[in-house]
């Protein structure tokens, strides 16, 4: 998830348990009798919304809207495979001179996926890495990489930090295309033992 989806959630989070606290401590008593009779909105407040009867239930409506397509994108951002960035483009690299006539000749096409794919199995050779999930997002030329490792809790952190740093640039070397990001999150897990009877 995003981080700054994180923080968009836990505000709104926060808000609604204020509001929420609220409620019932003045449902509660908490504040005093007159507080748990009293109207939640001052007379004048009222008297105003009902002076701009029927253009308040507009604003409200397109308030709402908003609100929904907000919350609709934030839904999706978060169903989606990286955090709603969008999937990498294939790679191209054209061979051929400006000016020729056969321009197309000697284009070659690097499927994102084939790259994605080769860069979890080059991180899978990693000493201590058991597997991996790479994903590619963005520009092809500048993308942002973001990768899940899963990784044995007896493996030297430090050794495995050099060792995914040559990866990426070996990535960079063979592709031509250094990662303009690279968010990586290490899952440690305990190896099982293989049983012998």
């Amino acid at each position: 998830m995003d981080r700054r989806n994180r923080v968009r959630l836990a505000l709104l989070g926060l808000l609604l348990l204020a509001f929420g606290v609220a409620g019932l401590l003045a449902r509660a008593d908490v504040f005093g009798a007159p507080a748990a009779s009293s109207a939640v909105l001052p007379e004048g407040l009222v008297a105003r919304w009902d002076r701009y009867d029927p253009w308040n239930l507009v604003a409200v409506g397109i308030v709402a809207l908003l609100l929904a397509w907000y919350g609709w994108r934030l839904v999706r951002a978060q169903l989606r495979r990286g955090g709603g960035r969008a999937q990498m483009g294939d790679l191209e690299y054209r061979a051929a001179e400006p000016g020729r006539q056969d321009a197309d000749r000697g284009r070659t096409t690097v499927r994102a996926a084939a790259i994605s794919h080769s860069t979890e199995a080059a991180l899978e050779r990693v000493r201590g890495v058991e597997r991996a999930v790479v994903g590619l997002f963005g520009s092809p030329y500048e993308p942002e990489l973001r990768a899940r490792l899963d990784v044995n809790a007896n493996a030297d952190l430090t050794q495995l930090r050099h060792n995914v740093s040559a990866v990426l640039e070996r990535l960079a070397t063979t592709t031509g295309m250094p990662p303009r990001s690279a968010d990586i999150t290490l899952r440690l897990i305990e190896r099982r033992q293989s049983r012998v009877s």
